[in-house]
């Protein structure tokens, strides 16, 4: 990340000085970078196409535990005129806000801007303030922390693999409402 910082503000720096965009892929430093994160890009396709699955026009795509994240954007891209709009699981079971190199296991959820260029067919907080009272964020764009739920409540305890398909399959209950 540090590296990356650099090298963004040593981009901005040759244009400043007026260098053309194919002068600064000329150099090695960049041309390396663009190297790696194009095949980053494949292999976070390949991971978001493998569990990536659609139900009642709305992409689920897990990615937790997999210290990686993606935008609704791309996932909404992927999937294509099949959704609506997409829920993203990300983070880890066990970390808390705070942790250095961990996020907490949540969700986002995205309307496909693509196929929904004036907003979404659903206020998406319904979902991410479901049992998430600090979730949130746009009708369009929010998201929540998975919670510990037992028979639709949430309960006081750490939160299991479990809970996680127990948030989905509560989501899609409030989604098939829409």
């Amino acid at each position: 990340m540090i590296r990356e910082r650099g090298q963004r503000a040593w981009i901005l720096e040759q244009l400043r000085a007026g260098a053309t965009t194919e002068e600064i892929l000329a150099e090695s430093k960049i041309s390396k970078l663009v190297a790696e994160k194009q095949e980053e890009l494949v292999n976070l396709n390949e991971v978001i196409l493998s569990s990536m699955r659609i139900e009642d026009r709305i992409a689920i795509v897990r990615l937790d535990g997999l210290g990686i994240r993606s935008n609704g954007y791309h996932v909404t891209a992927m999937a294509g005129d099949e959704c609506d709009a997409c829920m993203i699981i990300h983070g880890e079971l066990g970390a808390d806000f705070g942790d250095s190199r961990r996020y907490p296991v949540s969700a986002s959820f995205y309307t496909n801007s693509f196929l929904h260029r004036r907003g979404g067919i659903y206020d998406l907080t319904a979902l991410a303030t479901l049992f998430d009272s600090d979730g949130g964020g746009h009708a369009n764009a929010c998201g929540c922390r998975i919670k510990p739920i037992e028979d639709g409540d949430v309960v006081d305890r750490e939160v299991s693999e479990d809970d996680i398909e127990r948030n989905i399959s509560e989501w899609l209950k409030v989604w098939s409402k829409r």
